[in-house]
């Protein structure tokens, strides 16, 4: 079976391949996402409980305005995802990602969701623009 090609726009170069991990709901990543472990701590969401420790996370958006320090003591401890999809990227997360230097895409030309499922295994070529299912 060939694989199944999305492309996006560019927000953080980088190429990287992993497991999805699915949210269908915003993460709100300053108050609710364990730095130490991954883990989002966010009440009735439905990734509450599950780590984003090198996974491809996929979510509509990260939400929150200072949580560009969370997120690298993340990278640095080695507890951040491999990369991030979002549907439009705001300035924060932006900046978040290309100092962290974690691959970023929004803007993808079709809804990832109907194509990835979590646990999915997908190559993510932030520098080109496209993920391979």
């Amino acid at each position: 079976m060939a694989a199944l090609i999305l492309k996006g726009r560019t927000i953080s170069k980088g190429l990287v391949e992993g497991k999805a991990l699915i949210s269908t709901k915003p993460i709100l990543f300053f108050a609710y996402v364990d730095p130490n472990t991954g883990k989002i701590m966010q009440k009735d969401h439905p990734l509450e409980g599950k780590s984003i420790l090198g996974k491809i996370l996929f979510t509509p958006s990260i939400r929150g305005t200072v949580y560009t320090w969370k997120f690298y003591k993340m990278v640095k401890s080695g507890n951040a995802p491999k990369a991030i999809i979002v549907e439009k990227a705001d300035v924060t997360l932006i900046a978040t990602t290309i100092f962290s230097g974690i691959p970023c895409l929004d803007m993808l030309e079709n809804n990832p969701q109907e194509y990835v499922k979590t646990g999915n295994h997908v190559k993510v070529d932030a520098t080109n623009g496209f993920i391979e299912i």
